[in-house]
Formats: structure tokens, C-alpha cells, sequence
């Protein structure tokens, strides 16, 4: 899940500022889609191999970050509610060449999965018995599926999902405009003119859940694109993709989103999901593999 390397990240012994990992927002598993739009898979990449074997030459940018969560009890219409922030603050010591939020939300409070497809329907009729349509052995008409329409016509077809759903959620950006989304998942997105704790350019966001009004785990993360080493740009036209450009300008200089797309080293923040709880009860060895044997 998006949130696991929590456990160990900060205990990698690598040197300090020098640690970096990039995530591909609406993603299904083999990623083809956002190779075509390129959202930065293998320009990301080229870079990374070119600061590590040329450091004489090229000062790979130090960049940190910092999650955490605060609960405070809020008055609004003569009535007290409890109230659940998020913060992600991101420093580094060049200054990027954009930076972006993004926010989501999961299925349900079941778990904290912000895939384009999930594990929603893994129960059979016999959950001892491998999947099979011509005995009836089959998932869709379970009372725990998610997905039983779809589940359905897949295993007609003679196609075992594995218990597998699509989940129609898309990470959506931070606009400067305070409207739609960016009002309703309560999100806020700024520079720190001061600088940071460490660093001399940072931001920090923020999102909200408000306990006993969603019944679904809200998450961010930040994302900053620092300028090619190789002197590269995209010739225009730029990639015109819906969550990431603006029809209105017209002059490509000042195009929406040229700061964040093609050529340049790409780097992620850790997410920040609220509320900040587990969707089960921790499992070890034989009492998680129950859970593993209803998709066979």
C-alpha cells in the first residue's frame, strides 16, 4: 500500500537529502498508458542514472520531507466536531522547477488501496475449493462482492477475477483555484516563504477528515520536478492531458503544465492518509494466509 514504506524509510542508511522514490498516480500494473502520456518513467529514470554515475559533474538536489496527522475538536452550527488533518511539508536545496499536490480518496474505510483496480470481490461460494463456473464455485453472487455486475460477466466468459475490481478513482491536483474538489476534500497547498527546517525551498499541504462524514480513507502526496541535467525540453506541443491543462492559455510559454512535464529528475514525498488507523487488525504467517487462499 502506499503508505508502508512508513515502516522503514527513514532507517535506510543512505546519506542524508539522498533518498528518493516517485509514484505514478492512476496507475494500473503494467503502466502502459503513462509511458504514451509520458508522466515521467523513463525521463526520470535517465536522470537518476545520470547523477549517480557523473556526481562530479552534476549536485543531485537534497530533498526531505516530514508527514503527520493532528486531531482537534472543532465548533460549527452550535455543534462539536472532531476533525482530522493531514500535513506534508517537502524541502529541498535547489529550487524545483514545479511542484505539485495531489489528492485521492479509497473505496471505503476497508482498506487504504488507491489503485485503479483492487481486491473487492475475494470470497467464493466454497472458499476451500478452487474457482470454477461450471460447478458454481464462483464469486459474483457472494454478499461480501464489491464488484458483481463485472464479476459476472468475467466469470461467464469462463475468466477467474481472482476476486479483482476496478475502483474508478483518480488523484486529482492542487489548483490555485479554491473550487470543486479541491473545496470538498478540504485541501490547502503552499510555498513557505521562509524556507524550511532544513532546506531553503519548501511547501507544505494539508488534508481534512471529518470523523462521522466519510466513510473513506483521504490521502496526498507532494511531487517535485527538478530541471534536466541534459538540457533536454519537450518540443511543443506539450502533452495535453485532462487533469493537467488548461485550455485557456493560449501562449505555450505560459502552458499550464510545462514545468512538470518530460525531462528531469521526479521525486515523491510519503503520502499522508487520514484518518491515521489501520482498516484490520494486524496478521502474522498463518493468520493472514486465509486471506490469500480465497483468490486461488
Amino acid at each position: 500500500m502506499i503508505d508502508d514504506n512508513h515502516q522503514y524509510f527513514k532507517d535506510m542508511p543512505l546519506e542524508d537529502g539522498q533518498i528518493f522514490q516517485h509514484y505514478l498516480r492512476n496507475a494500473e500494473h503494467s503502466m502502459a498508458g503513462h509511458s504514451i502520456s509520458n508522466q515521467h518513467i523513463f525521463t526520470s529514470l535517465q536522470e537518476m542514472f545520470i547523477y549517480t554515475f557523473h556526481e562530479e559533474q552534476f549536485s543531485t538536489p537534497k530533498v526531505t520531507f516530514e508527514t503527520w496527522t493532528e486531531t482537534k475538536t472543532i465548533q460549527q452550527n452550535h455543534e462539536f466536531k472532531t476533525v482530522e488533518t493531514g500535513f506534508i511539508r517537502m524541502e529541498a536545496d535547489q529550487e524545483p522547477e514545479g511542484v505539485r499536490m495531489y489528492f485521492s480518496r479509497s473505496q471505503s474505510l476497508k482498506r487504504k488501496d488507491f489503485r485503479l483496480d483492487y481486491i473487492g470481490c475475494p470470497d467464493k461460494v466454497d472458499n476451500e475449493e478452487p474457482w470454477s463456473w461450471t460447478s458454481g464455485n464462483v464469486r459474483y453472487n457472494s454478499t461480501t462482492c464489491e464488484c458483481p455486475e463485472t464479476t459476472e460477466i468475467a466469470e461467464s466468459s469462463g475468466t477467474n477475477t481472482k476476486g479483482v475490481c476496478v475502483a474508478p478513482i483518480l488523484w486529482s491536483k492542487v489548483r490555485d483555484e479554491q473550487r470543486g474538489f479541491t473545496i470538498l476534500f478540504r485541501v490547502s497547498f503552499k510555498k513557505l516563504r521562509n524556507g524550511g527546517e532544513k532546506y531553503a525551498h519548501a511547501w507544505e499541504g494539508s488534508i481534512e477528515f471529518e470523523a462521522g462524514e466519510h466513510d473513506y480513507f483521504r490521502a496526498a502526496v507532494m511531487e517535485m520536478k527538478f530541471p534536466s541535467v541534459t538540457g533536454q525540453t519537450l518540443p511543443p506541443p506539450y502533452p495535453l492531458i485532462p487533469d493537467d491543462a488548461n485550455p485557456n492559455i493560449i501562449n505555450i510559454k505560459d502552458f499550464f503544465d510545462q514545468s512538470t512535464r518530460g525531462y528531469g529528475l521526479v521525486v515523491n514525498s510519503a503520502f499522508v492518509i487520514v484518518p491515521d488507523m489501520k482498516p484490520t487488525e494486524d496478521c502474522t504467517r498463518e493468520e493472514c494466509s486465509s486471506e490469500f487462499t480465497k483468490l486461488v
